[in-house]
């Protein structure tokens, strides 16, 4: 599998709608009407995912704060966004907006 580039920009799509439940995060995707549950740091990577920062960017503040290595944490970190991109709950931001 290709390694995902981790200088591009992601963002939710606009047809998810989240929330925080007992310390879940919930997303329903309102075409599909599937919905997803995520982990305490699935969670904190969805709030990050705002358009604002890359993945490299993402998986550098999850380094941070993790007792984790730095290549483990960009490794679990691309996997996590190669399901949100499989399930389009994300979408990669254009450079020229």
């Amino acid at each position: 599998m290709e390694k995902m580039p981790s200088d591009i920009k992601i963002r939710s799509r606009k047809d998810i709608v989240w929330k925080v439940m007992d310390g879940e995060g919930i997303l329903l995707h309102l075409k599909s009407g599937d919905f997803f549950k995520l982990n305490d740091t699935g969670l904190k990577i969805w709030k990050l995912t705002n358009g604002q920062r890359t993945i490299g960017q993402i998986s550098a503040l999850l380094v941070r704060d993790s007792k984790f290595s730095p290549k483990t944490i960009n490794q679990e970190t691309e996997k996590f966004f190669r399901t949100l991109f499989r399930h389009n709950l994300v979408e990669k931001v254009d450079s020229i907006s």
